[in-house]
């Protein structure tokens, strides 16, 4: 691998264990979100993470809670929740 690929290639920061335990799941559900897409593992290593692509997908897992909470908090607001 040349100077650019270890600069800016796949890093691996994180096991598959440790990405789990980052996003709040089992190693079973990451092999998951792999397999559909959701998150890519590093490089061509399905067992390793870049942190920047961990974080990514933490982002994009508050950002879905936060729009849960708008929506169960609108609906409270209609007097959906009796």
């Amino acid at each position: 691998m040349g100077l650019f690929g270890r600069l800016f290639g796949p890093k691996g920061d994180y096991s598959l264990e440790e990405a789990a335990r980052l996003i709040g799941t089992s190693p079973e559900t990451v092999t998951a979100l792999v397999d559909s897409g959701r998150l890519s593992a590093a490089g061509t290593d399905p067992l390793r993470f870049d942190a920047d692509e961990v974080e990514r997908y933490i982002g994009h897992l508050e950002e879905h809670r936060r729009n849960m909470d708008d929506f169960y908090r609108a609906g409270e607001e209609m007097g959906l929740d009796d």
